[in-house]
């Protein structure tokens, strides 16, 4: 009896497959491609999200360079300036910087450029007297509170100051002039480089609130030389280096957007 029912179950089968053949070959087929496609579209999705995701980070790498370029070069430039100049009063380095700042809106990434001169210690009343009677009467050379400020009484008396003693603009900066960049090591550390190299140089990003308030900065330095003084060694150069050309500019937004950036957000880039 149960071999009997075997074979009838066994013919109902081949009897069925014979009627619903095709249908049953469509159904699995076509899930199969299903199957197919869903994948082959998810690995196009992927492709196509780190394609733009790619184009995305490309763009701001390129904008950045370019931002970054043409501030290195506004500073080039007043570098210049001064070389070819035998000094640069007050009102000569504010009509000079004038067309960069007007380049730039007041909301860009340009905050500030400024020069910081090189004051020996002894000089510093006489620096300050200078200042005041320029137009500035509450100018004092001051340091820096908070983490980056906190040598020793020793350890600042051996450096000479580097008050920021030109500022363009001033309006909105006010509290940056007199601004002494040695108390901060990490731009005592940057400055030091480029005087000694003669090169422009970048500190690294940090909030320096003397000078930006609540917004974080970067800063790039170009050392300054006496007029027809020779800098062909580093002893020449620390001998008659003047100041510092000194550009602070905020770091864009776009750069936090970028960092936190995933490929699947790319799209809304």
């Amino acid at each position: 009896m149960g071999r009997m029912l075997g074979r009838v179950a066994g013919w109902l089968r081949g009897e069925r497959v014979r009627r619903n053949g095709p249908a049953i070959l469509v159904l699995a087929v076509g899930t199969a491609l299903s199957f197919s496609l869903f994948f082959r579209a998810r690995l196009w999705e992927q492709q196509r999200l780190q394609a733009d995701f790619r184009s995305t980070a490309e763009h701001y790498v390129s904008v950045l360079t370019r931002d970054l370029e043409l501030h290195r070069q506004e500073l080039v430039n007043i570098g210049a300036f001064y070389a070819g100049s035998h000094s640069v009063e007050r009102d000569e380095f504010h009509e000079f910087v004038k067309p960069f700042l007007h380049t730039h809106r007041a909301d860009t990434d340009v905050k500030a450029l400024a020069w910081a001169r090189r004051v020996p210690r002894d000089e510093k009343a006489e620096c300050e007297r200078q200042a005041q009677s320029e137009g500035y009467p509450q100018f004092h050379i001051s340091s820096g509170p908070g983490p980056l400020g906190g040598q020793t009484p020793g350890e600042l008396a051996s450096r000479d100051y580097l008050p920021i003693y030109y500022l363009e603009p001033y309006l909105g900066n006010e509290s940056a002039l007199g601004f002494d960049l040695n108390s901060q090591e990490a731009l005592f550390e940057a400055m030091s480089r480029a005087g000694d190299t003669g090169e422009l140089t970048a500190n690294s990003r940090f909030e320096l609130a003397p000078i930006t308030g609540d917004e974080r900065c970067s800063l790039l330095f170009l050392p300054t030389y006496q007029n027809d003084a020779p800098i062909d060694s580093l002893v020449n150069r620390r001998q008659h280096l003047i100041g510092f050309v000194v550009g602070v500019f905020r770091i864009p937004a776009m750069l936090d957007e970028m960092a936190a950036l995933k490929p699947t957000e790319a799209l809304d880039a």
